[in-house]
């Protein structure tokens, strides 16, 4: 791009001093004199444009040096970036693990203590219904036993009755024989 700068401004130049006035003698050539001053004064041109170039030529390549420099902060700080990403992911995944893991436990555990829940409810009705039965037949033994003791306080007054109709009979038996007993003495 600056070479054809260069040439582009050297084809004006030129171009300048072929049409100027000044510059030649009607016949189409040059007065030597002129030409002399006028190609020392394009070399110093010249000069003074390649010096400009090769200062900012100078300038560019510190601005690209600084650029790469930056880049290359910016890749490493990237790649940095990366491997902390990389890092970060693996533990997520490690704790998406664990808990998958641990939700795991704690549904089978869950589980496992909704069949102990389940089993103790169905032992605890059995348990009831027994209780229930034994009541039940307590209930009737009661009324069993109370009957018994019924029946047997009517028996033991029949037996007290007959007690005191024995007792009545030996004491009437007692006297038939003493009666006997005054009779026969006399």
């Amino acid at each position: 791009m600056n070479l054809t700068k260069i040439i582009c401004t050297l084809v004006l130049l030129m171009g300048i001093w072929f049409f100027s006035p000044g510059c030649h003698n009607g016949t189409g050539q040059t007065p030597g004199q002129d030409l002399q001053s006028y190609q020392a004064m394009e070399h110093d041109n010249l000069k003074t444009q390649l010096s400009d170039m090769k200062k900012s030529q100078e300038q560019t390549k510190a601005a690209l040096r600084t650029v790469t420099e930056g880049y290359q902060k910016l890749k490493d700080q990237s790649n940095q970036d990366k491997i902390r990403i990389g890092e970060l992911e693996g533990n997520l995944l490690t704790c998406a693990t664990e808990s998958a893991k641990i939700q795991s436990q704690l549904q089978e555990q869950i589980k496992t203590l909704t069949q102990e829940r389940d089993a103790a409810v169905a032992k605890t009705q059995e348990l009831q219904t027994a209780v229930n039965t034994l009541n039940t037949q307590m209930a009737e033994k009661d009324k069993k036993i109370t009957e018994l003791a019924a029946q047997t306080a009517e028996k033991d007054k029949k037996i007290a009755d007959l007690e005191t109709q024995v007792q009545t009979l030996q004491n009437f038996i007692a006297e038939i024989q003493k009666k006997l007993q005054d009779a026969s003495a006399m």
